[in-house]
This record gives structure tokens, C-alpha cells and sequence, in this order.
């Protein structure tokens, strides 16, 4: 493999979430950050987050982790909102017509860019937004040519923070075995999924507590559900069987709709309880209005006595001052420290391996639908070495993202697949907060070119039952264990791995050139 192709990157490498306790000193910044779309920055702010920063070194150090990991990028929060602001002011002042048009787009682009660069990091681009700022943007974008810049912004702005994600995503598994039960009459089944949910709920709002914001804030719709086991109780003989059907419908409508609104993309409810009419349009208005009415994070003293006192006020001010008039209480941004006047410079993303499937994160094998994104498998082994791991959809550039699931849409298990035709071929387990989540890689021995497929562990235990299906897991694991040594001694020992007919690592795929990584 010549030198050049070595060192070419496809796609970007996935970035470690910051500790919860980095997230926690994130959230104190937040409030001031916010008045920078209104307020010229200072000195002294930024001596602030550089201390804060300093905090997050000896944390970084403590843990033996590299002193800048997972740093708050003030600087570069500073200059896009610098940037930002010229533009917007720019929009003020133009005329509806094409340059205007032309100046909301540039806007709405930096916006979405901007976003994926902080939620690399960890951040959310909505907790460092004024909901006055939000709705300008709102507004601006409401014309026809703005119609899909309202979208994705609108996306940006409703779906949950990271750490609510982190905290739901168990959500739709769950969610799907609630339907599974409904299918099968099984109430007490589904009184166990609402219980589950319901504890996601408390720890959501507990966690909401934390993070500064509303208690009941992207909390899952449990009532809908309640009322379908109402409507499914076997005591409940003062409705007809169609009438039930159309109690079941409505609360499943409701609640596909609210997780839409969530920014949910596969909300796991069979097409059957969701069809028929539109809700009401004032209805889905109020649950927009609900996920819409988003509030971030007070400024609150430290228990250093607050170093930045005068940033309460001020931040009241930027809450309230704007119902009064649009235009009182705003400064340009001319005079604005440090004085950065241009968004963050990017670049075309030119990936010449995404059409094979070939990423920083390994071999693509297939991409699915799931909860607020997507779930990204690949193999981060070679062809002859495989290693299976998923990654978040997250973990890819949105414009890396779309293409590999055009490309690579996980495909459904055939069929006709009998239990002794499936070859289980690795196990894959993704931590989260609440524990793993545990997927098979298999091939059906019964196609004429068996290809690997992904079944989650559910899936599988219901084929085999919990016992068989665990068996398989840890053989899968097994075989995951020695593949990995396999890999090791590829990169450290290269002279015994081919003796054993091994490829030399230099034969490997490009995303393999900087060490392997199972972390």
C-alpha cells in the first residue's frame, strides 16, 4: 500500500463523550455564553472559562487521561458566535429578496455545522441559545426557499441534550416490546414496560434537575400508554371490540407524535396502530409548542462566591428584554473581545472510501433506524480478521451519515430462516448508562453466499429462548476474544503474525494505519 493511501482518512473518528462531572462544570458556563448573542464578551469571562478549564486539566491528569481531553472550547464558541451575530445583524437590516435570503442561508448553515462540531465534544448548541435568539431564527427561516434549513434547524433545537438521549434510549427497545405484548394480550407484560418507562421518566427528571432545566422536560408520554392497558383490561366490557381498536389507535398516534417531535426517527410502533386519521391540528400544535418551549440552564453562584455576579442580571435581562422589542438591549458585535469576525473555517468532506462503505471507523456492514438517529455496524477488523462494534450515527458527519444508510440499510432477517440455519459469527455490546446493549453477528448458512447480519439480542432470545440464546452470545464473545489477539499481534508482533498467516498490518485497511481500538 503506497505511503498516500496509508494516511487517507475517511469519514471522522468518533469522539468520547466528556465525564458527567466535565458536563456538570459545562452547565455553569452556559448562562454566560448565552448573553454573548446580546452582550459584547469580556476579559473577564474568558478568564473564567480558563480557569474552569484549568479544573478540568487536574481532573484530566488525576485520571491519567491526556491534560486537554475534553477542554470547554470557549475560544471556539466565542468566535462562531461572534461570527454568527454580524450575520444576523446583516438579516436585520436587509430587505426580504435574495440577499437577505442568501444571508439567512449562510446562517442556517453555520448553524447545523456548528452543531455537529460541539456535539462531538459533548455539547449541546441549544443550551448556548436564548430562546429569544431561537425564535428570531424560527421566524427567519418560515420562508418557502428556507423550508429545509427550518427543518434541520428545528431538529437541532427540539431533540433532547446528550445526556437525556443517553438517558431514553433504552426507551424504544422497551417500547417495542410493549407492542409485542399488545399484540399477544399480555397485560401484565405491558404494565411492567410502563413501570420501566416510567423509572426512565424519574431518572430523566432527575437528571433534568441537574442539567438546570424543567423537570418535566422531553419526558416520555407513559399516560398514552397507561390508557391503552385501560383500554385492553380484560375487566373493561363497556367497549366494542372496533372501539377499542380506536382507543389503541389514538393513544398510539399521540405517542409516535410526541416522540416525533422529540426528534425520534423510528418510534417502534407497528403501522397498524398509527394509521387512519390525522390528529387534531391543534393537538399536534400544543405538543410542538411543548418540546419548542425549551429553557436552559440559570446562571447560579458559585461556591466560590461567583466570580461573574453582574451575569445575573444580565441574564434575566436577555430573558425578558425582548418581550418589550426585538431591538432594545442589543449591541454590536464590533467591539465584542477577543475580536473574531468570520465563522469557523471548514472544508468540503471529500471521502473517496464512503461509497465502498470504508470509514475511520471501520468496514461498513449495515446501518439502521433507531431512536433519536442512527446505529452505525462495522468491522473494524480486516476481511479475513473480522471484529464487528456499532457506533452512533453521531460518531459520522451528517452528510457521511446520510449516504452510508442509503448505501447500507440493514436488511430484515429473511423469512424462511430456521434456528439451526443461524452461524453465529461475533457478539457486539454497546455500554450505555443503563446498562448494555447486546447484539449477534450471523450469517443464515441457508443463502447460496451467506453475508454477516446483525440481530439484537431480543430478537435472538426470542428464536431460541433466554438460555440458548445467552450460550450463543458468549460463544460469539469467545470468538471475539481471539480474533482481537489476533489483531493485537498484527500491529505488535508483525514478523509472528505472518508466520501464522497473518497479513502483514501494512496490509490493512486504511482505518486500521493509527492501532486498533475496541475501547
Amino acid at each position: 500500500m503506497k505511503e498516500g493511501e496509508k494516511n487517507q482518512k475517511y469519514g471522522q473518528k468518533a469522539a468520547r463523550p466528556p465525564p458527567d462531572e466535565f458536563l456538570r462544570l459545562y452547565t455553569e458556563l452556559y448562562p454566560t455564553v448565552r448573553n454573548w448573542w446580546t452582550e459584547d464578551q469580556t476579559e473577564k469571562h474568558h478568564k473564567r472559562m480558563e480557569k474552569t478549564n484549568g479544573k478540568l486539566r487536574e481532573k484530566n491528569k488525576a485520571a491519567g487521561r491526556d491534560e486537554d481531553d475534553h477542554l470547554f472550547p470557549y475560544r471556539m464558541i466565542s468566535e462562531y458566535i461572534t461570527g454568527a451575530r454580524l450575520i444576523l445583524d446583516k438579516i436585520r437590516e436587509a430587505q426580504q429578496g435574495p440577499q437577505r435570503t442568501e444571508e439567512a442561508k449562510k446562517m442556517f448553515s453555520g448553524h447545523v455545522i456548528f452543531s455537529e462540531q460541539l456535539g462531538r465534544q459533548g455539547i449541546d448548541l441549544k443550551m448556548l441559545t436564548p430562546k429569544h435568539i431561537r425564535k428570531e431564527l424560527d421566524e427567519i427561516s418560515s420562508l418557502p426557499e428556507l423550508e429545509e434549513h427550518r427543518r434541520e434547524l428545528r431538529d437541532i433545537l427540539r431533540r433532547p441534550t446528550i445526556t437525556q438521549q443517553a438517558i431514553l434510549e433504552p426507551a424504544f427497545e422497551l417500547l417495542n416490546e410493549y407492542y409485542e405484548f399488545l399484540e399477544k394480550g399480555d397485560t401484565k407484560g405491558m404494565d411492567d414496560i410502563v413501570n420501566d418507562l416510567e423509572e426512565i421518566n424519574e431518572r430523566l427528571r432527575h437528571s433534568n434537575a441537574k442539567e438546570g432545566l424543567k423537570e418535566d422536560d422531553h419526558i416520555l408520554p407513559v399516560d398514552h400508554l397507561r390508557a391503552i392497558n385501560l383500554v385492553v383490561d380484560e375487566e373493561n366490557i363497556n367497549h366494542s371490540k372496533e372501539e377499542k381498536e380506536e382507543a389503541i389507535r389514538a393513544s398510539s398516534k399521540r405517542i409516535k407524535a410526541n416522540l416525533q417531535f422529540f426528534g425520534v426517527r423510528d418510534a417502534s410502533i407497528p403501522g397498524k396502530y398509527t394509521e387512519g386519521d390525522e390528529l387534531p391540528e391543534e393537538e399536534l400544535k400544543q405538543m410542538e409548542q411543548d418540546v419548542s418551549d425549551f429553557e436552559g440552564p440559570a446562571l447560579r453562584e458559585s461556591a466560590e462566591g461567583n466570580d461573574d455576579a453582574e451575569g445575573v442580571a444580565r441574564q434575566r435581562k436577555e430573558e425578558g428584554i425582548h418581550d418589550m422589542g426585538q431591538d432594545q438591549g442589543r449591541q454590536t458585535a464590533g467591539d465584542a473581545l477577543p475580536k473574531l469576525m468570520s465563522l469557523p473555517k471548514t472544508r468540503p468532506l471529500i471521502n473517496p472510501g464512503i461509497e465502498d462503505g470504508l470509514t475511520d471507523c471501520g468496514r461498513v456492514l449495515s446501518v439502521t433506524k433507531a431512536g433519536f438517529g442512527h446505529r452505525v455496524f462495522t468491522n473494524i477488523g480486516t476481511d479475513m480478521v473480522a471484529v464487528y462494534k456499532m457506533f452512533p450515527g453521531s460518531s459520522f458527519a451528517k452528510s457521511v451519515r446520510s449516504t452510508l444508510y442509503e448505501k447500507f440499510p440493514s436488511e430484515p432477517q429473511p423469512p424462511e430462516m430456521k434456528d439451526h440455519h443461524i452461524e453465529v459469527l461475533d457478539t457486539i455490546v454497546h455500554p450505555v448508562k443503563s446498562g448494555n446493549y447486546t447484539w449477534i453477528v450471523y450469517k443464515w448458512t441457508a443463502e447460496p453466499d451467506p453475508k454477516p447480519r446483525i440481530m439484537s439480542h431480543t430478537d435472538l432470545a426470542r428464536r431460541l429462548g433466554r438460555g440458548p440464546a445467552l450460550k450463543q452470545e458468549k460463544a460469539g464473545l469467545e470468538a471475539r476474544k481471539k480474533r482481537l489477539e489476533i489483531l493485537s499481534s498484527m500491529k505488535e508482533h508483525p514478523e509472528i503474525a505472518i508466520a501464522e498467516g497473518v497479513p502483514s498490518f501494512n496490509d490493512c485497511p486504511p482505518y486500521m494505519l493509527d492501532g486498533f481500538d475496541d475501547d
